[in-house]
């Protein structure tokens, strides 16, 4: 009993001393040129640092991370204006970009994407030439693309979420069947295989950012056709309804916004407002506001970010 008793308690400190770093990585993007520098903000400091470059400096693209050890930039648009079909990805640990041995379907920007499961990857919408209302699944196990049921609506420079329900949320964008600003918003239920329309947003967004939190999804900023937004609102999903919060201190559109592990923070970085800017704001929602933070070492819009956790022993 004594011997089992130190084991476990020997197996518990060390337990103790594992400590979680809690990164914001803020890729590539556009300022004076497109960018191929990227930074990262240490949570747990409030420091931001440089890391290596991109390859291949990109605007209107798509990023995720899996598991704190790689992350993956998609598509969007190069130096040239050209759209791309190319994948990067970074080794989080070794500090260094190669390309994968993974494409897109199609060259395409102004998509949304996210992350289900660690190895389900969900693109939406879009524009290859034309707006576009598909949905792809990439299987990262077999590396196989599936072609999934198409939106209601086409949008372009949309915003996507996996809500509280499980169900994948695409919000706003531009294009439909007048190619405007939109308000709409659809919902993909995995169950019935089928995407329903739920209730508008107060305002039409593109350019957009949307973060999910327990208490629903999180529509943010953007541009409603005559100017650049601060205002963010939340769907409740029993009241089938957008909900006004707080306002960003600074309106502003493409910018890229993520949520904290622990629920209680979204971080929105850099974006646009007639220039281009490096402003960072935390939202906290338990009280409902928005405060400043540390500022990115270089202002750009039309970039992309990530949270990433490293294990530090």
């Amino acid at each position: 009993m004594i011997t089992s008793n130190k084991d476990t308690s020997r197996h518990d400190l060390s337990r103790m001393m594992i400590t979680v770093d809690q990164y914001i990585y803020v890729i590539s993007g556009y300022k004076t040129t497109t960018l191929q520098s990227v930074e990262r903000l240490n949570l747990n400091k409030g420091i931001w640092q440089e890391v290596s470059e991109v390859n291949i400096a990109r605007t209107k693209f798509g990023s995720f991370s899996v598991k704190g050890l790689k992350i993956y930039l998609l598509g969007g648009k190069l130096l040239d204006g050209s759209r791309t079909d190319l994948i990067e990805e970074y080794d989080v640990k070794s500090d260094e970009w190669s390309m994968s041995k993974y494409t897109l379907p199609s060259a395409r920007s102004g998509f949304s994407n996210v992350l289900i499961n660690d190895n389900q990857l969900i693109v939406v919408g879009g524009n290859d030439g034309q707006v576009l209302n598909r949905m792809d699944l990439l299987n990262l196990k077999t590396g196989v693309w599936s072609e999934m049921p198409s939106m209601h609506t086409k949008r372009d420079e949309l915003s996507i979420a996996i809500g509280p329900d499980g169900k994948v949320y695409a919000i706003g964008g531009y294009g439909g069947s007048d190619s405007t600003c939109l308000k709409s918003v659809e919902r993909f239920n995995f169950q019935t295989g089928e995407w329903e329309k739920i209730a508008d947003m107060n305002v039409p967004r593109r350019a957009l950012a949307a973060v999910s939190l327990p208490d629903g999804v999180y529509a943010i900023g953007g541009y409603n056709g005559t100017k650049y937004l601060s205002s963010m609102e939340r769907y409740d999903e029993a009241q089938n309804k957008w909900i006004k919060c707080a306002e960003m201190n600074s309106p502003r559109c493409t910018l890229s916004a993520v949520s904290s592990n622990d629920c209680q923070y979204i971080y929105t970085m850099g974006g646009f407002d007639g220039s281009y800017m490096d402003v960072v704001e935390r939202y906290d929602h338990v009280h409902d506001s928005w405060d400043y933070v540390t500022p990115m070492m270089t202002s750009r819009f039309m970039h992309s970010s990530c949270i990433v956790n490293i294990i530090r022993k």
